[in-house]
């Protein structure tokens, strides 16, 4: 056995438990810091000639961009959240595209695929748009000047040790209007939202009739199989997942 047990006055085994402890609290504190900071910086503006601006939180989506500002009142040396001008045009023909045209998310990602429009520099697959980022981009209400922080939480996972997003509850949501960033118009974006909801229900409608599960509830279950997250699309990127079927 090892001397720190045997011998009373060895002391290394508690004083490593009491740093772990220690070094586990501090994490937390970091994290609370953090949050903090983030909720502060997002719940006050950057207001330069009577405009108000909004602090950057993180990388902005599709469509924006940084701007430095130099001469801010509040914080010296600061970044604000601007309009892109060539990618702003982009989301403005998906919406336009989707609604207006009736072309599905995967008709509109081969559109701008074939015509090279590029992606954001740090997109998942590859610099390639794909269906699924175009529905998110359908359904981020930062496009309609809604900006919102805290509207998903992590918990880890005991088993896996992994974090998942989920929902936050909505009175910890913090919500603000910048009309400066809306891309899309109120009358545009109140008629997407209503397209892809009868889409949607249309969609669990007939999933349902034919017996066939959601890929929600599929995608849910994937963590039980055995290559669940390490079998990956040679052609997209994305991650394969098993459908029941036969297939």
């Amino acid at each position: 056995l090892d001397d720190q047990f045997v011998n009373p006055e060895g002391d290394g085994y508690l004083i490593t438990g009491v740093k772990k402890l220690m070094a586990q609290e501090e994490i937390r504190k970091i994290g609370f810091r953090i949050k903090r900071t983030m909720r502060d910086t997002f719940s006050n503006s950057c207001v330069i000639e009577g405009q108000e601006y909004l602090y950057v939180i993180g990388v902005p989506p599709y469509g924006y961009k940084t701007m430095r500002v130099p001469n801010c009142p509040k914080h010296r040396n600061t970044s604000v959240v601007v309009l892109d001008p060539s990618a702003s045009q982009i989301v403005r023909e998906i919406f336009e595209l989707y609604t207006l045209q009736c072309l599905s998310p995967e008709m509109i990602a081969k559109v701008l695929n074939k015509r090279g429009v590029p992606t954001m520099p740090l997109a998942r697959f590859r610099g390639l748009w794909s269906g699924r980022t175009i529905r998110k981009m359908l359904r981020n209400e930062k496009y309609a000047g809604t900006w919102i922080l805290g509207k998903y939480e992590h918990k880890k996972n005991r088993i896996t040790g992994k974090s998942k997003r989920s929902p936050a509850a909505r009175d910890r949501w913090i919500v603000r209007e910048f009309e400066y960033l809306r891309l899309i118009p109120e009358d545009l974006w109140d008629r997407t939202q209503r397209t892809m909801d009868e889409k949607s229900q249309s969609f669990q409608s007939s999933m349902e009739k034919h017996g066939i599960k959601s890929p929600n509830s599929l995608r849910h279950k994937e963590k039980r199989y055995l290559f669940s997250g390490l079998c990956i699309c040679a052609r997209c990127g994305g991650t394969m997942f098993i459908q029941p079927g036969g297939r």
